[in-house]
């Protein structure tokens, strides 16, 4: 019994069930119809669809690559953010709404699937993820995804069809050339193809083209601000500034928003030295 560990599975109907893994298992999938699917104890269960997993999952540590799809999960689940073995983690067909930042503790992670909830924002702790190579993100609410996402040095693969984002960050410029950014069925500032468009259009040549006709603010308002900062110390006029963050960041951004960040910095200036 020793080889075995008791897995709490908590369903949408409140029910509890208990499910024996071997400790020595490699891989774990647990969803609808299919609730524990291990790779040399193959058992087949009819249940409600899965809510959550007791914390002890964590103790799995040969598991490397773990599948909770198609299931009502709400929340990534403790013990699965302290799986750090894990290379493959697929939570796709759930009712996420948000992902925690611990999920940066998964450095291991060489793919992430997060499609097909109801995600609304993603955390910057994703960008810790060094060893990523395929990031699944489409059929969620997204409205903006972080600029850390350009740190994934190994990104081969951005998934991001049939969100809702109006604009993308310039950090992710400095993904690699040959990552394929999938943005089709997005109401971006260019047409980026049909959503169900097959194959889906790699946007990453063109990732220049789709900022210099953002309009929103906040596509640079990160770099924007450390700019400003840094020209704070030279009193330029404002339109000079203006002109600059034009030069060093091409877009389409409305000439007021860009006047109204330029007061903001000085403003902050002005109340930090006073």
């Amino acid at each position: 019994m020793s080889d075995l560990l008791a897995l709490q599975l908590r369903r949408d109907d409140g029910s509890v069930e208990q499910q024996l893994v071997p400790i020595s298992e490699t891989a774990l999938v647990v969803r609808f119809f299919f609730v524990v699917l291990c790779a040399h104890a193959l058992q087949q269960l009819r249940f409600r669809r899965l809510v959550g997993l007791s914390d002890n999952v964590a103790q799995l540590t040969r598991v490397a690559e773990l599948s909770l799809d198609r299931n009502t999960v709400l929340k990534i689940p403790a013990g699965v953010l302290a799986m750090t073995q894990l290379t493959s983690l697929t939570l796709s067909d759930n009712m996420l709404v948000a992902i925690p930042p611990e999920i940066g503790r998964l450095r291991a992670l060489t793919r992430l699937d997060l499609e097909r909830n109801e995600i609304v924002a993603l955390p910057r702790e994703l960008g810790l993820l060094r060893e990523l190579a395929v990031l699944l993100l489409g059929s969620n609410e997204l409205r903006s995804l972080p600029s850390e996402l350009g740190q994934l040095s190994a990104l081969q693969l951005l998934g991001a069809r049939r969100c809702s984002l109006a604009w993308l960050p310039l950090a992710l410029d400095r993904l690699p050339a040959w990552t394929v950014v999938q943005l089709n069925g997005n109401p971006l500032p260019i047409d980026v193809g049909h959503a169900n468009a097959f194959p889906a259009t790699n946007w990453r040549p063109k990732l220049p083209e789709l900022f210099a006709a953002t309009t929103a603010l906040s596509m640079i308002r990160e770099p924007a601000f450390d700019v400003l900062v840094g020209l704070a110390e030279l009193d330029l006029p404002a339109l000079l500034q203006v002109d600059i963050l034009d030069a060093a960041f091409p877009n389409s951004i409305p000439m007021y928003k860009k006047w109204d960040l330029v007061v903001a910095v000085k403003h902050f200036k002005d109340v930090g030295s006073a």
